[in-house]
């Protein structure tokens, strides 16, 4: 855990996705002090996805991790995000959400029970 989780109105190929995919697991693992292999990043392509009624580039992302949520981290991870959303996706920095979640670990599972 963490898993980094992004929708966002821009079709990518499955190559460049990965791409993104690939740096935001770098990166994100990096910033938060875990391992790679624990992290999960998902790059998904809704069907519609507006932002002031308009379909240019727009994402709504969610960071879920355990234990690393600060008010510092949380401004530094947000300006990552926004500058990995700018290079792979061309998305502005004043058009993405990204939403922190550090759960209580009784809320969170993996591999047939909970991190408690």
């Amino acid at each position: 855990m963490p898993a980094f989780i992004v929708s966002c109105n821009v079709v990518l190929s499955k190559e460049a996705a990965t791409a993104f995919c690939n740096e935001a697991c770098t990166v994100l693992a990096k910033m938060l002090g875990k391992p790679e292999s624990f992290m999960c990043v998902s790059y998904d392509n809704p069907l519609a996805l507006n932002w002031e009624r308009s379909d240019e580039p727009a994402a709504v992302c969610r960071l879920v991790s355990l234990g690393t949520s600060s008010p510092d981290l949380n401004r530094q991870v947000s300006a990552k995000v926004s500058e990995l959303l700018d290079k792979h996706c061309k998305v502005a920095p004043n058009r993405y959400y990204l939403e922190f979640v550090d759960p209580p670990r009784t809320e969170l599972g993996w591999s047939g029970r909970t991190f408690a």
